[in-house]
């Protein structure tokens, strides 16, 4: 099995990493049965919705209906690769941060990764908290994000001349 479930057996650590995230909704691809029951059972355990891929062509369907937060993504399976489901990530929904994670991690495709806008690079075998803080990551970035959009909304609807109150002298030459 390719991710590890040290520590992740107890009931507080169970506890802390569903309460430490924000709910995002999480594509996840990989072609090994046994990687995707863990993350079906342990990504709605941190509080996340996830859809499920076995490879990359129900991975390109499902990014045609759906909009994702993020989206983990092996890079080698049969048939279509996690490279192609990433420029598909790109073209259709830029918005959606990608975390690459593969078994056959090298620094080349780390390096493409990044150029091809992922988010980050999970080399397998990855330890549960790992994912559970990557995702904490792309949860906080889209709390930013909202909050930022928000405060420029509030600013634009402030529209006009700031009146300031005050008749001294300095104040009057402002």
């Amino acid at each position: 099995m390719a991710f590890s479930l040290t520590g992740c057996r107890s009931r507080k650590k169970e506890h802390n990493l569903s309460n430490s995230v924000n709910k995002l909704r999480v594509l996840f691809v990989d072609d090994e049965a046994a990687i995707r029951e863990v993350m079906r059972i342990e990504l709605p355990r941190m509080g996340h919705d996830v859809t499920i891929c076995e490879d990359g062509q129900s991975a390109l369907t499902a990014l045609d209906k759906i909009t994702f937060d993020a989206a983990i993504v092996d890079l080698r399976m049969p048939g279509l690769s996690g490279w192609d489901v990433v420029d598909h990530i790109n073209k259709v929904s830029p918005e959606t941060e990608v975390i690459i994670s593969t078994g056959h991690g090298s620094i080349d495709e780390a390096i493409q990764a990044i150029r091809r806008g992922a988010y980050d690079f999970l080399p397998k075998p990855c330890k549960l908290i790992d994912i559970a803080t990557v995702l904490q990551k792309v949860a906080d970035k889209r709390s930013l994000q909202n909050k930022n959009y928000a405060l420029e909304s509030r600013l634009k609807s402030v529209e006009g001349p700031c009146q300031i109150v005050g008749e001294t002298p300095p104040m009057m030459r402002v």
